[in-house]
């Protein structure tokens, strides 16, 4: 009997990717892949925030409020938990990491006690001293010269300021403290309160300090961590203490539409091969303002010193830091959503939690099964046979109550299959013997496989005990298709009264599924963005009132992205947006 070799390999690499034999992914999908533990007040959401990645001795280190520990990892996919021991304090909020020589060191907000490692791997740490300073979500700034800085700051319409420790005397302040910034949402758009920013004071917090040729680059976050318009401003300096001035793009890191929305009070930092990145919260905030993931997305420094994140389909799949090719400076693998507003078949239904909720790009709302037992599924018609190279599962808690922080008697298990005509079926992902309990579980696919039809199952009782459940059951690949005509007239206005504020409106594209709404300083500077699904237009309310800006909107579907031919600007446009601030979030 002959045997076809190249169907034989691939059947091989889908059986061992099923079984969880295939190795370290290539990439990854916002929200990380964690183990996200249970709160411990309620049991009822998840929650990290606060994160920092170092690279110490060879290895990442992943730190992040209310986890119960933190993580490793040598490739930044494997990853591995380490619950230390006492006498580090790991509860606090806002966590803040720095090395100094062999050490490790660790401190947070609240206790503000500072701890030293050498082996953070064993959890065991000793305490060097007592808070020496009073500070709220500090951030501790190791300059070339080995002199210490420590940044703080958190509160509503505040600000940021800073002061030089000495490492040599239990990190006693050397200097009074300098205010470094102020909020000043009266001018920056960006900082105003609201999901769309539409109105309310900014709560101002989660400092952070990276140093690029020569620049201070200081991060600060706002409005709110309870809001989709919760981003990362950024200030820049030649000296670490300042005087600082607003950088001309800000904010760095923005994303307030599509899946992953909410990002902010995180920081900068390398990965192995000097590739900078960031590490953000990501904003849920349905049971609770802090049920919030963590987000990485790669970060550019240009030449003229301005400092950009690439977030736009920053919640697609991205290359893993360290393994990004030469020329994909976003770190995109290129693949498209297939899945969303496709038609979903579900087992059962539970509190009107419809099956399109898992199809409709938002983390805020989910599909529930009538219950979290074993049999109960999720299929998704793509409307015609794609090439799907990766899925995402996003699975929710509801219903799930776990007091102990993490549940080790249930893990998330479950399988994914796919089919060309919905009669014959190949299992892909095989999750059913696993011991984790992840609830962003992507995978990248070993070899691409065509199908129509996509379906999870549930093999285990769901951790918490809650009904099975998805915020978004999301399939990658590339439909068979043409992708979407360029977007045709766009008009753009910039309100006179309220220079915070410009309105877009576009002609439908023919086959978009949505639209990426692009805009910036300058026409090659279009780095900020919004998502838009079903609308043609959009109020932008994040600008600085002394900049000019330029727009130009893509549309997007399976087959893939075509960018708008022209760019538009905001020059002298003046118009009867008068209200932008206080209308309400659609135009």
């Amino acid at each position: 009997m002959r045997v076809n070799r190249k169907n034989l390999f691939v059947a091989m690499a889908l059986w061992m990717a099923a079984m969880g034999q295939a190795g370290a992914q290539g990439t990854f999908c916002n929200p990380l892949n964690l183990e996200y533990r249970f709160n411990l007040e309620t049991g009822t959401y998840r929650e990290a925030a606060d994160p920092m990645v170092v690279l110490y001795q060879g290895d990442y280190y992943l730190f992040a409020s209310k986890s119960g520990g933190y993580w490793w990892s040598e490739d930044f996919t494997d990853w591995h938990f380490v619950a230390p021991d006492k006498p580090l304090d790991i509860e606090k909020y806002a966590p803040a990491v720095w090395q100094i020589g062999e050490w490790m060191y660790y401190t947070s907000s609240e206790s503000g006690a500072i701890y030293r490692s050498k082996n953070p791997k064993s959890g065991r740490w000793y305490k060097v001293c007592d808070n020496p300073h009073p500070w709220n979500d500090p951030w501790i700034f190791v300059d070339d010269d080995q002199r210490v800085y420590a940044y703080w700051g958190s509160g509503e319409s505040g600000g940021i300021s800073c002061c030089e420790l000495d490492p040599d005397d239990n990190f006693k302040p050397l200097t009074e403290d300098v205010v470094c910034i102020k909020t000043n949402r009266e001018e920056h758009g960006y900082e105003v309160g609201g999901d769309n920013n539409e109105g309310g004071n900014p709560w101002t917090e989660g400092a952070a300090m990276f140093k690029h040729e020569g620049k201070y680059y200081l991060t600060y976050a706002v409005p709110g961590t309870q809001l989709r318009s919760y981003c990362d401003g950024y200030y820049v300096s030649d000296s670490p203490m300042g005087p600082f001035t607003v950088g001309k793009n800000s904010p760095a890191t923005f994303k307030s539409r599509g899946f992953v929305t909410g990002v902010g009070h995180g920081g900068l930092f390398t990965d192995k091969t000097g590739r900078i990145w960031t590490i953000d919260c990501v904003n849920i905030a349905n049971k609770h303002w802090f049920e919030r993931r963590l987000a990485v997305f790669p970060v550019t420094v240009e030449e003229d010193g301005l400092l950009h994140t690439h977030t736009a389909l920053g919640d697609y799949p991205l290359y893993v830091p360290g393994q990004v090719p030469e020329g994909h400076e976003n770190a995109s693998k290129g693949w498209n959503l297939l899945s969303y507003g496709k038609k979903a078949k579900i087992s059962s239904l539970r509190d009107n939690r419809l099956g399109k909720f898992a199809l409709d790009e938002d983390m805020r709302t989910f599909w529930s099964a009538g219950d979290g037992n074993e049999g109960q599924w999720l299929s998704v018609d793509l409307g015609t046979v794609c090439t799907v190279n990766a899925v995402q599962p996003n699975f929710y808690e509801h219903e799930a109550v776990c007091m102990d922080g993490r549940d080790r008697e249930r893990a998330t298990k479950y399988v994914i299959e796919c089919s060309e005509d919905e009669k014959t079926w190949q299992v892909i992902v095989d999750r059913s013997g696993t011991e984790l309990d992840l609830t962003h579980d992507y995978t990248e696919l070993p070899e691409p496989v065509e199908a129509r039809y996509v379906r999870i199952t549930n093999k285990g009782e769901v951790p918490g005990g809650g009904c099975f459940a998805l915020s978004d059951f999301r399939v990658f690949g590339t439909a068979k298709g043409d992708k979407p005509a360029a977007v045709g007239g766009v008009k753009v206005e910039r309100s006179a009264s309220d220079r915070r504020c410009a309105r877009l409106s576009w002609d439908a594209s023919s086959g978009a599924e949505g639209y990426l709404v692009r805009f910036g300083i300058a026409p090659d500077k279009l780095w900020n963005h919004y998502m838009v699904w079903g609308e043609t237009a959009l109020y932008i309310r994040s600008l600085i009132t002394g900049a000019s800006y330029y727009y130009r909107v893509d549309a997007l579907n399976g087959s893939g992205v075509t960018e708008g031919t022209e760019v538009y600007d905001d020059q002298g446009a003046g118009t009867s947006i008068v209200a932008c601030v206080a209308e309400g979030s659609k135009p």
